[in-house]
């Protein structure tokens, strides 16, 4: 792995900073005692520190954005609804068989999926091999896009595949994706949101999350040699959102009916994908197609459909089997999009 991380538990932490660790092993003692207060000699014995590095460590997670709260003559407390990231409780609650078995969570990264690629050839051989980030300096999306990946607001997931699979088929793996995200957050938010292709996951018409994949390509067969996912799920809504981002971001606990813890949700996806990886490796891609295209809200409405050539105005009319829109232009001319080249926006009449 990069040189600047070291094991914690089954994941990895920023080594850059020495109250990392620190941190990270004060936050396992607050959650097991999650609503109940403990005290600062009992967390310093507990961890071999001293009273001020507890209380210096716990202003910094406080900066960071975790809900801890300091009662007098008792202590400090993670509150009940603050949300932790803890990689053990995510492997608890893992259904899989490879996926997220190893399992790293970074402090602050540039983006999940640049540090996958830059452990590539470490990571030969670890097909499923998973990376989380608290927060992401420089998250990408689609088309050298930012994706904007503040501390404690949201899920920002990144996994290793090593499929036997060609070129052609890289944007059906963004599709079991987009499926995997949508099945996780009904099983841990309680609602449903819809898809704006390619893989935009909605509700309400504003957008909770982006997935990016990524490939390397083997020159002599034009196979694949690795595949990486990126995820970035908005959970939390975040009064620092920049303006322009208001009107289009929306977060999973806006529409929860009770808050969406994130292990439960990173554990939930990882399951869902690595099932529906597993139906399609075996053939059965099509009941996951039919699944992505009942949740596509795209139809019968007009876009502007937007390639490195310019824009034009379309009606998007069905999806064929490999995941490519079809649409009608307004001289009634059907168009197959590959979504590797093109961008779909919504017509402002």
């Amino acid at each position: 792995m990069d040189k600047n991380f070291k094991p914690y538990y089954n994941g990895f932490i920023d080594d850059k900073r020495g109250d990392s660790l620190l941190k990270q092993e004060l936050l396992r003692i607050l959650e097991q005692q999650k609503g109940d207060p403990v005290s600062g000699l009992a967390i310093g014995r507990e961890l071999g520190v001293s009273r001020s590095a507890v209380w210096k460590a716990i202003g910094q997670l406080k900066k960071e954005g975790y809900a801890i709260e300091s009662v007098a003559n008792k202590g400090y407390l993670l509150k009940a609804q603050s949300d932790v990231i803890r990689p053990e409780e995510i492997q608890r609650l893992l259904t899989t068989k490879a996926l997220g078995r190893e399992l790293e969570v970074l402090e602050t990264i540039d983006s999940t999926n640049s540090y996958l690629k830059r452990c590539a050839e470490q990571l030969v051989g670890h097909h499923g091999h998973v990376v989380i980030a608290l927060q992401q300096s420089g998250g990408r999306g689609r088309m050298n896009r930012s994706f904007y990946s503040p501390a404690q607001r949201g899920l920002y997931i990144s996994f290793f595949l090593e499929p036997h699979i060609g070129i052609q088929d890289i944007s059906l793996i963004t599709v079991l994706a987009v499926v995997a995200v949508c099945r996780a957050i009904e099983e841990t938010a309680g609602f449903t949101p819809s898809i704006k292709w390619v893989n935009d996951v909605l509700f309400d018409g504003r957008k909770l999350c982006g997935i990016l994949t990524e490939a390397s390509i083997e020159a002599e067969n034009g196979q694949i040699k690795y595949l990486i996912v990126g995820i970035g799920i908005n959970i939390n809504p975040d009064e620092h959102l920049p303006e322009e981002l208001k009107p289009v971001i929306a977060a999973v606990n806006e529409f929860s009916a009770q808050p969406c813890d994130r292990n439960r949700l990173a554990a939930s996806l990882l399951s869902h994908f690595e099932t529906i990886y597993e139906q399609y490796l075996a053939g059965e891609y099509h009941t996951v197609l039919t699944e992505y295209r009942e949740l596509l809200c795209v139809f019968g409405q007009e876009y502007n459909v937007i390639s490195a050539g310019g824009s034009y105005p379309a009606v998007p009319v069905n999806l064929d089997d490999q995941a490519r829109l079809i649409v009608r232009d307004t001289d009634g001319t059907l168009h197959t999009l590959n979504s590797g080249e093109i961008s779909l926006r919504k017509r402002m009449l």
